[in-house]
């Protein structure tokens, strides 16, 4: 995979994969039927989804019941998509996010890291650390947000986005972009 430049919202990094509130899905995702189940919990019960163990602290706002009915629907309908979130959960490790977070300091791309500071999920901290790793990275902070930036404040990540990218082309610009595959 090529990348010429990379955006990051409020994320996983370091040893924060996956945050705290969230760690209960390693235990339970990979049992028989428990992803099926809560799926159709979630689409049967749309309150559920603004439980703070669901939705419900990824966004600031409640995020459209359609919206998340479509990205729960497939869960609860196809097995092979049950399946690969099994082996994601499976796999979800700080070390995973750790091996990637020791790679940053080789990476000679553009960086611009999108964070939400009222997130408690991934607080401003994290992407301190973040910035300070990386050899080019930009900070731009979104005030009335949490995780899913997209959702609480769409314009506000667009303008983000285009005004990185917009004033400094030439920093996009010239020399090979990263391989990310062996990361």
């Amino acid at each position: 995979m090529r990348v010429g430049r990379v955006v990051l919202t409020t994320c996983d990094a370091f040893e924060v994969f996956p945050p705290p509130l969230f760690s209960y899905l390693k235990w339970l995702v990979p049992l028989p039927l428990s992803a099926q189940i809560m799926g159709g919990a979630m689409l049967a019960f749309p309150a559920l989804r603004r439980l703070s163990i669901a939705f419900g602290r990824l966004a600031k706002r409640p995020i459209d019941d359609a919206l998340t009915t479509q990205w729960l629907r497939p869960l609860f309908r196809d097995p092979a998509i049950r399946r690969d979130l099994q082996k994601f959960v499976r796999g979800v490790s700080p070390d995973v996010t750790q091996a990637v977070g020791r790679e940053l300091a080789n990476v000679k791309k553009p960086f611009l890291l999108v964070w939400t500071p009222e997130d408690r999920l991934f607080p401003m901290s994290l992407c301190d650390r973040l910035a300070k790793t990386l050899p080019d990275a930009r900070v731009v902070t979104v005030p009335d947000a949490y995780t899913f930036v997209q959702e609480d404040q769409p314009e506000a990540l667009a303008r983000a986005i285009r005004g990185c990218f917009a004033d400094a082309p030439h920093k996009c610009d010239g020399g090979p972009p990263h391989d990310f595959r062996h990361l």
